[in-house]
Formats: C-alpha cells, sequence, structure tokens
C-alpha cells in the first residue's frame, strides 16, 4: 500500500490506488481521511476521474508529485518486475538497475507482497521534485506514475518540474486548494472536520 500520496487520499472518484494517507489541513476539510481502495487504473481513466471533478490534466500529474514521499508495498507494482502486462518479462520501461533492485527486494513469492519500497527511490523522506526527475529516468516505482512520460502532454509538465522545482511547489499549492474544496460534503450529507482524525 502506498503512504502518504496526497491524490489518492480522496476516496471517491480517484481510485488510483490502495492508499493510507496522513491528515491534510486547511480550515474547511473533508468527511472522511480513510484510503481509497482501488488498483491503478489507465492513465486516461484517472484523467477522466479528475476532469469530472473540475480538475484537469495539470492537478493529474502536479498532484502525482506527492509521491515523492512515502512507500508502497511489492504488490502494487510486482507484475512490473516479472510479468508485465501478461508478457512473461518486466516492464521495458523500467530502469534496468532499478529492476535488479527492486527483484531483490521483492522476489516473485506471495511472501514478499507487504514489503516495503521508497516511491521515491532518491529522496523518499524529502518532499521536493525529485519524483519528476525520476520519471525523467525511467525509475518511476508505480506503473501509473511512469505513464505520465508516455503521453506527451503530461511528459512536458513533468519535464518542467524535474527541471524548476519552483514551479511544482507553486503549482502543487494550487491544486491542492483545488482538490480540498471538491466534493466537500456538510449538513445531512456530511460534515467538515475540525480535526482530521475524529468526528466533530
Amino acid at each position: 500500500m502506498a503512504l502518504f500520496g496526497c491524490q489518492d487520499r480522496v476516496q471517491f472518484r480517484l481510485a488510483v490506488r490502495r492508499t493510507v494517507l496522513t491528515c491534510f489541513t486547511r480550515p474547511t476539510r473533508w468527511t472522511n481521511s480513510k484510503s481509497a481502495s482501488s488498483k491503478s487504473t489507465p492513465l486516461e481513466n484517472i484523467t477522466a476521474k479528475f476532469t469530472a471533478n473540475g480538475l484537469d490534466m495539470k492537478d493529474v500529474v502536479v498532484l502525482s508529485g506527492a509521491h515523492t514521499i512515502g512507500y508502497a508495498q511489492c504488490f502494487t507494482f510486482k507484475r512490473r518486475l516479472f510479468n508485465f502486462k501478461g508478457s512473461g518479462k518486466p516492464d521495458p520501461t523500467l530502469d534496468s538497475s532499478l529492476l535488479s533492485n527492486l527483484q531483490s527486494n521483492c522476489p516473485n513469492l506471495d511472501g514478499s507482497n507487504s514489503k516495503l519500497n521508497l516511491l521515491d527511490v532518491s529522496t523518499g523522506y524529502m518532499f521536493d521534485n525529485s519524483y519528476y526527475k525520476n520519471l525523467v529516468s525511467n525509475t518511476g516505482l508505480l506503473e501509473y506514475d511512469q505513464a505520465l512520460m508516455g503521453n506527451p502532454s503530461t511528459a512536458a509538465i513533468v519535464n518542467d518540474y524535474s527541471t524548476y522545482p519552483f514551479h511544482f511547489a507553486n503549482d502543487f499549492a494550487v491544486s491542492m486548494m483545488k482538490l480540498g474544496n471538491t466534493g466537500v460534503l456538510t449538513g445531512q450529507a456530511g460534515q467538515i472536520r475540525k480535526r482530521c482524525g475524529a468526528l466533530n
């Protein structure tokens, strides 16, 4: 399971992968801080889920940058290592050195499914733009993340953020505010929590 991926924190629509997240605090808060539980979906499907809720392609890329911190369990990406799309071979887009390291940490055995790996293999404990640098060098851990380089529109944004960290920092703040204002339930439908970990 991936930890601390902010875009996945919206239980409803973004259904990217099984995720557990910390609380993101803002003046008005959403109803639920529990994890989304769905397997990764193709980039076009995720983009459609974002746009259906008032977000856009740029938001997809910038909020994915939350994967610059946190972990993912082996089962969330193991098929990239051994049997990508039923080919019986690894994902050809995956950097060979990273592939070797991941295969060592996540052997093709059920017992390794829950082992943790840093989402950002470079600086996994720092919120920075190295996530995007990893994608440029084909060292993105999750299939969905690396898929951002397979689309010209999203790849252009990835390249920009990999070069200009302040662009990412500024845009991330804007996109998080957009995301935080999406689908907030009040009245009988829900409540804006004063503390993310407890009902009012």
